[in-house]
């Protein structure tokens, strides 16, 4: 997973002004961590975009 969003996040970035390269690197692996804490079903195998796809899905890209 962490060459694909080598890959992936700067692209993302290319496209949202708001996100900052480091920001979604660092993050996207901790989210993976705590969705496999929480036993998330499958969460293991998700790939960058299914990450993406649960962050916009439950709101965790605003600040709150």
């Amino acid at each position: 997973m962490e060459d694909e969003l080598k890959v992936t996040v700067p692209k993302l970035t290319v496209f949202y002004n708001e996100l900052i390269e480091p920001q979604p690197l660092e993050e996207i692996p901790r989210l993976r961590r705590h969705l496999k804490a929480a036993k998330v079903s499958n969460a293991e195998k998700w790939n960058v975009l299914d990450i993406l796809q649960f962050i916009v899905e439950f709101d965790l890209h605003r600040h709150h």
